[in-house]
C-alpha cells in the first residue's frame, strides 16, 4: 500500500489551505511504481476518508490509474464530477446518513464545499459510466447499499448509506468494517 500526505495537512480541492498540484503528485507516485516489478497497473485501488475521499474522487475523474476505488464519508463536490471523458471505474461509495459535516442530503458544508446529495453522487458516477439507473436495493442490517450494475467496461457502483451515522460512519473497533469494501474492490 502506498499513504500519501497531503501539503499542509490536506488534499488541495479548492477551499484547502494547501496549493499542491495533487494530480500531479498522483501520477508522480504511479511513475515511481511501475518501476517496480510486483507492481500490477490493472490492480489499482484508491480509498480515502473524508477530505482523502474528495480527493479519490477527483483522481478517479481526472486519472485513468484505478480500477476502482472506495469513497468514505464524502460524496461528489459540485463541479467535480464524472464526465464523458473520465474512464470507467468502480465506485463504492459510503456515506453516514447523520453526517453534520458532509451533508448526506448535499449542500454546502462548513468545510468549504458545495457537495451533491449522496444519491445524486452515486447516480453520476452510473450514469456517466452507462449503468442501469435503476439500482437494486439490498440491505445490509439497518443499512442501504444501491447498486448500480451493467455499467461500462464490466465497473459497478454502490452506494452504502449507513444509517444514523455520522462523520465517522459509527465505525465499530473492529477490521471486519472493512471486509465488504475490500471484498468490492477486489472484483475489479
Amino acid at each position: 500500500g502506498v499513504y500519501p500526505q497531503g501539503y499542509l495537512n490536506s488534499w488541495n480541492l479548492g477551499s484547502e489551505a494547501s496549493s499542491a498540484d495533487e494530480i500531479y503528485f498522483f501520477n508522480q507516485i504511479m511513475l515511481k511504481l511501475d518501476t517496480y516489478s510486483f507492481f500490477d497497473a490493472s490492480k489499482v485501488y484508491g480509498i480515502g476518508n473524508s477530505n482523502g475521499s474528495a480527493l479519490i474522487n477527483k483522481l478517479a475523474i481526472e486519472t485513468s490509474h484505478f480500477s476502482a476505488i472506495a469513497a468514505l464519508a464524502s460524496q461528489l463536490i459540485v463541479g467535480t464530477t464524472p464526465n464523458p471523458s473520465t474512464s470507467p471505474v468502480s465506485v463504492y461509495q459510503m456515506n453516514g446518513t447523520a453526517d453534520n459535516i458532509i451533508p448526506y442530503n448535499g449542500g454546502i458544508s462548513f468545510v468549504g464545499h458545495n457537495f451533491l446529495s449522496a444519491p445524486e453522487s452515486a447516480l453520476s458516477w452510473a450514469t456517466t459510466f452507462n449503468c442501469l439507473t435503476e439500482p437494486i436495493a439490498e440491505m445490509l442490517g439497518e443499512d442501504e447499499i444501491m447498486i448500480y450494475t451493467d455499467c461500462d467496461s464490466g465497473k459497478e457502483v454502490r452506494s452504502h448509506s449507513v444509517e444514523n451515522a455520522g462523520h465517522n460512519l459509527n465505525q465499530p473497533s473492529t477490521p471486519n468494517f472493512y471486509t465488504p469494501i475490500w471484498e468490492f474492490l477486489k472484483r475489479f
